[in-house]
């Protein structure tokens, strides 16, 4: 079985989702089921050594400005005069489209039994790919947003 964990918060930006799924990952890959944790920050890659990290590839990933737009996004989605624009159906269909184009380009080479979409944007991404490749889906919806 190949499970892949998608994820949309860099590993030290949303603790409570990144830090279970990762305890996760270590347990099933303990257990003998190749778990992968796809991130789209590539300062994950160097900071998760224990389970197997993969890149979700996209321009801003390519040229290290992932975690830099995190940030931004973040600080964004936490102020009232922006959060309007942020949260909007047209933004967060950005970031979900992006993050889906990335994860495709690994689909290609990557047979995986399950995905487990780590909060809604993840979830998002997944869901034409799931379809298109006849994966399972699991969404993981928890903490501000789905609340």
């Amino acid at each position: 079985m190949n499970v892949g964990f998608v994820v949309s918060h860099v590993s030290h930006g949303s603790p409570g989702s990144f830090v279970r799924v990762h305890e996760i990952a270590k347990h099933l890959t303990a257990l003998g089921v190749k778990a992968t944790i796809l991130t789209p920050f590539v300062e994950d890659l160097a900071n998760i050594s224990d389970v197997e990290m993969e890149l979700i590839p996209s321009a801003a990933s390519e040229i290290g400005l992932s975690t830099i737009g995190y940030k931004i996004a973040r600080k964004m989605a936490s102020s009232r005069l922006t959060a309007r624009v942020f949260l909007s159906e047209r933004s967060i269909s950005r970031i979900a489209t992006n993050i889906s184009s990335g994860l495709s380009q690994i689909l290609e080479s990557r047979k995986f039994d399950i995905l487990h979409a780590v909060q809604p944007v993840a979830a998002l991404a997944c869901i034409p790919l799931v379809r298109k490749s006849n994966i399972r889906l699991i969404k993981d919806l928890h903490n501000i947003w789905p609340e």
